[in-house]
């Protein structure tokens, strides 16, 4: 005769048995869980590039992609656009004021943006005005004013001291062609001039104020 506790297990390994494989028990159909759930968020890519002229970087320029997404290229002309959708994007570019597109160029193209990677779009500028010009640059007891400038090969800036503060106007890179050598100008009235005959990006500071820089863009 069987007895009571060996009939026990067998109908508790029955039931057992039947909870593992039946519909909506673990394992089964009905455990699934994970078909119809939500879906996890989008992987998006980003979009990046720059936009340049003779001199170099053209800073202030837009970049829009078309349905949404804009920025403006940084001192450098570089721009950088995230979470961008996956899928073929038109994207196009407004040059700043004085600018126009170089030749051959195009102001919209379209690129593949991936998820998780970075898409690549350049322009290349020219300046819409390519006579000499001249520019003058104040300066105040502690800045440069304008301190960023952009300007045609063959044009000249004049440095005007505004004060009876005494300044430098010291290049970054003395070396550099087309720049010129350091100045120090002191009295109000007072001024120093150069002539830029060479394309390029010219950084200077006064080394007697801190923070106060220059640029003078040359294209």
């Amino acid at each position: 005769m069987m007895s009571r506790p060996f009939v026990i297990s067998l109908a508790a390994a029955l039931l057992l048995s039947l909870g593992c494989s039946g519909d909506g028990g673990y394992g089964g159909d009905g455990g699934d869980g994970g078909n119809g759930g939500p879906t996890g968020p989008q992987n998006n890519g980003r979009l990046e590039g720059e936009v340049t002229g003779p001199g170099g970087g053209i800073p202030g320029a837009e970049v829009a992609i078309e349905g949404g997404g804009s920025t403006e290229t940084d001192e450098d002309g570089s721009y950088s656009i995230s979470n961008v959708a996956p899928g073929t994007k038109t994207v196009t570019v407004t040059p700043p004021d004085g600018f126009t597109l170089a030749p051959g160029e195009t102001a919209s193209k379209t690129v593949n943006v991936v998820a998780n990677a970075a898409a690549t779009l350049n322009w290349s500028l020219r300046l819409e005005d390519t006579n000499p010009t001249a520019v003058e640059i104040g300066l105040t007891a502690n800045r440069f004013s304008p301190d960023n400038v952009v300007i045609p090969v063959g044009s000249t800036v004049t440095w005007v001291n505004e004060t009876s503060t005494t300044h430098t106007i010291s290049p970054n890179d003395p070396g550099q062609s087309g720049t010129w050598p350091e100045q120090t100008i002191s009295g109000e009235g007072t001024e120093y001039q150069h002539t830029f005959s060479t394309a390029g990006t010219f950084d200077y500071v006064c080394k007697l104020h801190a923070g106060m820089t220059g640029v003078v863009r040359v294209h």
